[in-house]
């Protein structure tokens, strides 16, 4: 289960670290995520702690969540535009 440790910087300010370990095993490796706002610190906690002990998908180390990186000139982003529908309330594809 992940938890959050608080740390008293030097220019007096608190940052909220969430400890965790992947897949949640006791002999796993312990790794964190460093957050400036407690809210932050604690949705992020929720949210590993509701996909397993994993960060969530989306989630990239030192960054959080990032934009799809996918590229419409692409392999990957062919397939992703053929999944996709072309409006939401339609039932075609994207073409």
């Amino acid at each position: 289960m992940a938890s959050i440790k608080t740390r008293d910087k030097t220019d007096g300010t608190t940052s909220y670290i969430v400890l965790l370990r992947a897949g949640g095993a006791r002999n796993a490796k312990q790794e964190s995520e460093i957050f400036g706002d407690p809210g932050d610190a604690e949705r992020f906690k929720s949210s590993v702690n509701g996909h397993g002990q994993q960060r969530p998908p989306g989630w990239v180390r030192g960054q959080g969540f990032i934009a799809d990186q996918r590229r419409p000139g692409t392999v990957r982003g062919a397939r992703a535009r053929l999944r996709r529908p072309a409006h939401r309330n339609s039932g075609r594809y994207a073409q």
